[in-house]
């Protein structure tokens, strides 16, 4: 779709007239095409959060709207996208549809088989995937040139959830790993 007033407004309204839940990919932003936050608050929504100190995906969305709708805007870059779902659209779709609170947000503890390395004061998602050695599963890091990084993304498992303020792990610090696919 493009980004442009008329087309978004319709499409918008249309999905919040029919839909429970709405996931709106790109748009979310400050950029000149950035229009999602400005219509949806034009079409009654309350804006819960609109950016989140993570990276990649800073600028994530949640709105809800009238009787119990929700949306869900999500960065436009492809590793963006997948931090944001997997960190918070999946598990609310989860707990929405019954799942235990514990079960909605799949998380493994295991050990780095690298260094990794962060920079800035967010929490950082670092690509991963998991290998198996002689001394068990661990979880190498997957490079990637940034967030528009598609094929990187598809080589990952998940992401390894950098703790907060932390900018350095050594090989063997036993870390959150995210997974992203049914293991």
């Amino acid at each position: 779709m493009p980004d442009e007033q008329t087309p978004l407004i319709e499409s918008l309204r249309d999905n919040l007239e029919k839909h429970e839940v709405t996931l709106v990919s790109g748009g979310v932003s400050v950029g000149k095409y950035d229009l999602v936050p400005g219509i949806l608050r034009e079409l009654g929504a309350t804006i819960r959060y609109h950016w989140i100190a993570i990276k990649p995906g800073k600028p994530q969305l949640f709105a809800t709207v009238g009787d119990g709708r929700y949306v869900f805007g999500l960065p436009g870059n492809p590793l963006a996208v997948l931090v944001g779902l997997h960190e918070f659209a999946l598990p609310a779709l989860r707990r929405l549809a019954g799942c235990p609170e514990d079960a909605c947000r799949p998380l493994l503890r295991l050990p780095l088989r690298c260094d990794v390395e962060a920079r800035g004061p967010r929490r950082h998602y670092l690509l991963g995937r998991l290998a198996s050695f002689d001394s068990g599963t661990a979880i190498v890091p997957v490079p990637n040139s940034g967030s528009s990084d598609f094929v990187a993304g598809c080589k990952a498992d998940g992401a390894i959830v950098m703790p907060d303020g932390v900018s350095s792990l050594p090989a063997g610090t036993v870390v959150d790993f995210r997974p992203w696919r049914t293991l």
